[in-house]
């Protein structure tokens, strides 16, 4: 039975995906355990796996855009009219839930008409050749990022954070390829994506409920394909085993955490993988605030639970936790 470009594309984001939940689960890839490892033990390891994944995925993307396979200004990330505060307000809230979820274990709306940072960079020094801006901002940010993760002798030395770090990059990249050059059919067309987990969950539940007149796209399998390669992973492991909430009030964090994120995700248009890697790779201008601003937002909530678990009012919790991000003065 031949294929249709449609379903080949999703099984070709299914394999790719299967990898991506293997590698994730056996080498512990967490942006979340990254942030809380930095914030908790100043153990930076797990956040430079993170960020060589975003250099990998920079420096690919943008490869494969030089290359003429993809055109990445057809991806939602660069799309026009696409509000600041959906990003702000979205990566904070994610942050936020985030930390809330795990907590008991351990601008004005202003648009812009491209979400770029070439073409932010472009504007500021006036330059006329805007594949030269594009591909100076792609190599300096790739660079930076991968040199940033590779400057720590421990770091080196951490062959399951390298291999993380690298494998989801290429991940990224590959979900690029698969749908902008092996899914480019004009009669056809599949949508411009890599890998993100927010819609494409989404889409999932309304697949499930309706698949006998649903049709499955790359977002859908992959979301399958992660799932089912993180579970092969425990099984094969065997570490597989089954959790559940420690308590009340374990389940009520995750209840609260899961609406943050979910909301958070949805308006900011992506996850921290989906805006920060993903999105990350295309120089996305929102990629990079909704980035910063899920950093911001889980390291606050866990400074701030630290103390309130020390019976600190809300809003002291609140002035000492800035005061350890050096953001107000110390507090005495």
């Amino acid at each position: 039975m031949e294929l249709s470009n449609v379903q080949s594309v999703a099984l070709w984001g299914f394999l790719v995906a299967v990898a991506f939940g293997a590698v994730a689960n056996k080498t512990n890839f967490c942006t979340m355990g990254a942030v809380s490892d930095w914030v908790n033990m100043d153990d930076k390891n797990r956040l430079r796996a993170w960020f060589l994944a975003i250099g990998v995925a920079i420096l690919g993307s943008q490869g494969l855009q030089a290359l003429g396979y993809i055109d990445l200004s057809k991806s939602i990330y660069l799309a026009a009219n696409i509000g600041w505060l959906g990003h702000l307000l979205g990566g904070f809230l994610f942050g936020v839930g985030m930390a809330i979820e795990v907590a008991n274990i351990d601008l004005a709306a202003r648009q812009v008409a491209d979400q770029s940072l070439a073409t932010l960079v472009q504007a500021a020094v006036g330059a006329t050749d805007a594949n030269m801006v594009r591909w100076t901002v792609a190599a300096v940010v790739g660079l930076g990022f991968t040199i940033y993760a590779l400057a720590s002798v421990e770091f080196l030395k951490s062959f399951r954070n390298l291999f993380a770090g690298v494998s989801i990059g290429l991940f990224i990249v590959a979900g690029w390829y698969i749908t902008g050059k092996l899914g480019f059919d004009e009669f056809e067309p599949v949508r411009l994506e890599s890998y993100t987990f927010v819609s494409p969950v989404a889409e999932n539940v309304n697949y499930l409920m309706t698949f006998t007149g649903s049709t499955i796209n790359f977002g859908i399998a992959a979301v399958f394909g992660v799932i089912a390669g993180s579970f092969l992973y425990a099984v094969l492991s065997g570490s597989f085993k089954i959790e559940t909430f420690n308590s009340r009030a374990d389940m009520v964090n995750h209840m609260i955490g899961g609406v943050l994120m979910g909301f958070g995700g949805v308006i900011a248009l992506g996850c921290t993988i989906g805006q920060g890697v993903t999105g990350m790779s295309t120089l996305a201008l929102g990629a990079v605030i909704t980035l910063i601003m899920i950093i911001f937002g889980s390291s606050l909530a866990m400074k701030m639970e630290y103390y309130l678990m020390d019976e600190q009012g809300f809003f002291r919790a609140l002035r000492l936790a800035l005061a350890d991000m050096k953001l107000l003065p110390a507090v005495r």
